[in-house]
């Protein structure tokens, strides 16, 4: 995201986002059923998650400026503040129940069982998203306005003191505060020697202390 993420924002800009949507949705359901076939033949090893990993990373960079660039987009403008709040609600228990629910997986299905229910969830979610009815009022995308155009983006973050301060917050939390959520599987597998299901819960519960109901943007307009 940090290296991407400006690029995926000018290229949304110019191409279809419904279409970026749909191709990095494809994309990821590749990636697990690759995964998945390779652990069904007990062939999978730990560099083809970590390229698998990446490429979905590299997919997800430019999730802000496509995915969640369209929520506004496919909503009623009066609508705004109801959209702002499903949205964070959603993403709030997805992150204390997915956890859960994937350590649930891992541990009945295993790996490969694992990997299926991911392929199943973004082909139904490509399917959703194909049945969108989307517009877009798109730029022509040039190419060497790519750079001009991320560099006036910046220049903008640089005299805007609340964008700079967002921009910078958001550069630390996503370099240095998350990064130790990879530290729960290890630890809770070969510290502690609980289940993939308890890992799950310990995943879950992480992210229900750091999102309390008080962080909510919805609580104070009584929509939650």
């Amino acid at each position: 995201m940090f290296f991407a993420g400006a690029l995926a924002g000018v290229i949304g800009e110019a191409l279809n986002r419904k279409r970026i949507l749909v191709v990095q949705l494809l994309v990821m359901t590749a990636t697990s059923a690759t995964l998945c076939a390779l652990a069904l033949f007990g062939q999978v090893r730990v560099w083809h998650i970590i390229l698998a990993g990446a490429v979905n990373g590299t997919v997800w960079a430019s999730e802000l400026a496509v995915r969640r660039r369209m929520i506004g987009e496919v909503v009623a403008p009066e609508s705004g503040h109801r959209r702002n709040c499903l949205r964070f609600d959603d993403h709030s228990i997805a992150r204390v129940l997915g956890p859960l629910a994937g350590g649930v997986v891992f541990e009945v299905l295993g790996l490969a069982g694992a990997y299926f229910v991911a392929l199943l969830l973004y082909l139904a979610a490509s399917i959703a998203v194909i049945g969108l009815d989307f517009r877009q009022e798109k730029r022509r995308l040039r190419i060497r306005r790519i750079a001009a155009d991320i560099a006036e983006g910046a220049a903008v973050a640089r005299h805007n003191p609340a964008i700079l301060a967002v921009v910078v917050v958001s550069i630390i939390m996503n370099m240095f505060a998350f990064s130790y959520s990879a530290l729960i599987a290890p630890l809770g597998i070969d510290r502690f020697g609980v289940s993939p299901t308890l890992v799950g819960a310990l995943a879950g519960r992480r992210a229900a202390r750091r999102r309390s109901p008080a962080a909510s943007p919805c609580r104070p307009a009584g929509c939650g």
